[in-house]
């Protein structure tokens, strides 16, 4: 009489949205807004000038969102839609951790940073729609005051010298927070991917 030892192995994986999935919707939406204002839409008939850095005059700054105010649009829907993906990603990133039994004050932490990317990026991308309404965009003082701020809020922080450095909400940080998360997860015990 034959007979085998009746072993079942289950494999207890992490529910949730696909990750790559996720960063691949955020990437898309965030850089389909930038062609909308910049050389990036050079193929699409996307024509200087483009988006006004915080350096530039207020004339320049002015007159760009004050004849431009359909692609700052298009630039602003397409960011803050890619804001709901990245918010999903930073609390699946945050779930996996605690899945995989991590107790420490790293995922909560991390929750923080990328709620506040989401919720700074989204500040940012209401300050530049508020800039495009006709009472706004004709003044010389209020355009330049929101196009500085939704700048500090988004992308970098600027100096009285003229440097800069990289703002800590910047999403090119996220995401390499995130590529250093999803390495640590394919090699934890179990993985979960």
């Amino acid at each position: 009489m034959n007979s085998q030892p009746n072993t079942t192995s289950t494999t207890i994986r992490h529910a949730g949205p696909h990750l790559g999935m996720l960063a691949l919707a955020y990437a898309l939406l965030f850089n389909a807004g930038l062609t909308a204002v910049s050389a990036f839409g050079t193929p699409f008939g996307v024509r200087p000038p483009y988006w006004p850095g915080p350096w530039e005059s207020p004339d320049v700054i002015v007159s760009y969102f004050h004849n431009h105010p359909t692609a700052v649009l298009i630039c602003v829907f397409l960011q803050i839609g890619a804001l709901i993906p990245l918010g999903i990603f930073a609390a699946t990133i945050v779930s996996r951790l605690r899945f995989l039994g991590i107790d420490a004050a790293g995922p909560n932490i991390a929750l923080f940073g990328g709620f506040m990317t989401v919720f700074n990026s989204m500040a940012a991308g209401f300050t530049v729609w508020a800039m495009i309404h006709p009472g706004v965009t004709q003044d010389l003082t209020i355009t330049p005051s929101l196009n500085y701020l939704s700048h500090a809020r988004r992308h970098w922080f600027f100096h009285a010298d003229g440097s800069a450095d990289g703002g800590g909400m910047h999403p090119r940080c996220v995401s390499q927070a995130a590529a250093k998360v999803a390495r640590r997860l394919r090699t934890a015990p179990g993985g979960c991917w």
